[in-house]
């Protein structure tokens, strides 16, 4: 019986399928970097875009931080004022003295 063949195929021959398959991933590497260009250019764009909103949120929120801080400095001043007009003995009641 001469028409099978059992004996292991050498590793340096190529199947059909495999020697296809080797020259279309030859062919299909400009469109592969092409997409992986426009892939890297979304990426940067999102980082960009992401960073402009990073840096607009902390501008809002130091201008908040300065707003509170001011509020904190004028209460605490009021505060202080009504502390200074109130008896020692109602403060002792309230535990604040």
């Amino acid at each position: 019986m001469r028409g099978i063949d059992l004996e292991p195929q050498p590793e340096e021959a190529l199947t059909p399928a495999e020697d296809t398959s080797s020259a279309n991933a030859t062919a299909s590497t400009p469109p592969m970097v092409a997409i992986d260009s426009k892939i890297e250019q979304a990426m940067d764009l999102v980082k960009t875009h992401l960073m402009f909103a990073v840096r607009e949120e902390v501008e809002v929120l130091r201008a908040r931080i300065v707003d509170l801080e001011g509020h904190v400095h004028h209460l605490e001043a009021e505060n202080n004022v009504l502390r200074s007009h109130v008896p020692d003995d109602v403060l002792k009641k309230m535990n604040l003295h």
